[in-house]
C-alpha cells in the first residue's frame, strides 16, 4: 500500500462527518472501536495520536465527541488482573498440569493391568473379570 492511499484511509476513517452512504459503516465501527479501546486502557490517547497521525489541537475536541457518542455506559471489557489473581491463575495452570501428569498415570496404570489380567486368562484359562449380565 502506497502512502498517498494508507493516508486516504486514515482520513477516510478519522473524518467527523455523517452521510447516508454505506462507506460511513467503517467509520462507526472504527470509532467505537477507538473509544473502547482508550476506555478500556488497551491504548493509551498518546498512542492513538502518533498511530492515526491526528493532531493535539484537533484531537481532544474528536475524542470527547466520539466518547460521548460511542463510549457504553455498561463496560464490556474486564478490568486487567491483579497479581494475586495471575499468581492464582498460574497455580490453577499448575494444577491442571499435575491433574493431567496423574491421569496419564493412572491411564497407563489401567492399561498395564487390563494387558495382565488379559494374559493370565490366556495363559491360566481361568475367568477373572466378572461376567456381566443377570445372574443365574
Amino acid at each position: 500500500m502506497s502512502k498517498s492511499t494508507g493516508r486516504k484511509q486514515k482520513e477516510i476513517l478519522l473524518k467527523d462527518r455523517f452521510s447516508d452512504e454505506s462507506s460511513t459503516q467503517p467509520e462507526i465501527a472504527f470509532r467505537r472501536w477507538l473509544v473502547g479501546e482508550l476506555d478500556s486502557g488497551r491504548m493509551t490517547e498518546g498512542e492513538a495520536r502518533a498511530r492515526f497521525h491526528i493532531g493535539d489541537a484537533t484531537w481532544w475536541r474528536l475524542i470527547r465527541r466520539w466518547r460521548r457518542l460511542y463510549s457504553s455506559d455498561i463496560p464490556l471489557t474486564l478490568p486487567p488482573m491483579t497479581e494475586k489473581e495471575q499468581r492464582e491463575l498460574e497455580a490453577l495452570h499448575k494444577r491442571i498440569k499435575e491433574l493431567e501428569k496423574h491421569l496419564e498415570d493412572a491411564k497407563v496404570k489401567n492399561t498395564a493391568l487390563e494387558t495382565l489380567v488379559d494374559v493370565a486368562e490366556q495363559k491360566l484359562r481361568i475367568s477373572i473379570r466378572k461376567k456381566s449380565g443377570p445372574k443365574q
